[in-house]
């Protein structure tokens, strides 16, 4: 198990690539090292079987959007077949589905997919390896009253995914089998409610420990947090317009540095 702080500079660098390229060759190959992460982490973590299903479906989600993408823009000079055109009109907008198929619009939505996915991994490969509640306890502490809503927030989706192993093993357990669609309303009842129990239990055991209490600053560090927020506000404002109205781009990024890193 790696500090939780690694963790987060590992998140940052590994959401890069499906952020700032849409190259196919680096999006395949950032998934592949993210993959490998991923299989080692599952292998002796018992949530992986939640994640793993999570992935599936974001597997076949990054496959409807290749399809929706391929139906919906016939965008590129590159046509590869044309299907039956189906206009429909909604007041002064047309939509057309069909068309063109090309293979632009194919590229387009295969690097899309990937992207997608490749953020789903990578959160799915942080999941497993992080430990939540030294997350929380990392947090700066100018940042206590977003803590209760953050806590319940980084831990709803593992604690959802534990919940619906231990149902599902349960029903099973019982003698329910999972067939069809029709047999997922018992389990997914069942889970939305463990779901708010655990949710409003973490609420309340996070302010009992005091954590949505109102800290307390002398005046001195009060005046110097509130000129510091009024300087670096005003550096963003400077900076952006530097970014937009200036020949030298490097002002308006230094600006916008200096005032990100004062808040």
């Amino acid at each position: 198990m790696f500090h939780t702080k690694a963790w987060g500079v590992w998140l940052l660098a590994a959401l890069a690539p499906f952020l700032l390229t849409k190259n196919p060759f680096y999006l395949l190959l950032a998934i592949f090292l993210v993959s490998v992460n991923y299989a080692a982490l599952a292998r002796h973590n018992p949530a992986r079987q939640p994640w793993t299903l999570l992935l599936q479906l974001g597997l076949v989600f990054a496959t409807i959007s290749v399809l929706f993408n391929v139906l919906w823009v016939s965008a590129g000079a590159t046509r590869l077949a044309t299907l039956p055109a189906l206009r429909l009109t909604f007041g002064q907008s047309v939509v057309q589905i069909g068309g063109a198929i090309t293979l632009e619009s194919i590229t387009y939505g295969l690097t899309q997919a990937l992207a997608m996915f490749g953020i789903l991994i990578t959160l799915a490969t942080f999941n497993l390896g992080v430990d939540h509640y030294a997350l929380l306890r990392n947090a700066p502490r100018f940042l206590y009253q977003s803590a209760l809503v953050l806590s319940i927030g980084v831990t709803f989706i593992p604690q959802m995914l534990v919940a619906q192993r231990e149902i599902r093993e349960a029903q099973m357990l019982r003698g329910h089998r999972f067939r069809a669609l029709r047999d997922m309303p018992p389990l997914f009842v069942v889970l939305l409610a463990e779901g708010l129990e655990r949710s409003i239990t973490l609420a309340e055991s996070m302010s009992a420990r005091g954590l949505g209490g109102q800290y307390v600053y002398s005046s001195r560090a009060t005046t110097v947090l509130q000129t510091l927020v009024v300087i670096a506000l005003s550096a963003l404002i400077v900076g952006v317009v530097a970014l937009n109205y200036l020949t030298e781009k490097i002002i308006g990024a230094l600006f916008v540095t200096c005032g990100c890193g004062m808040l």
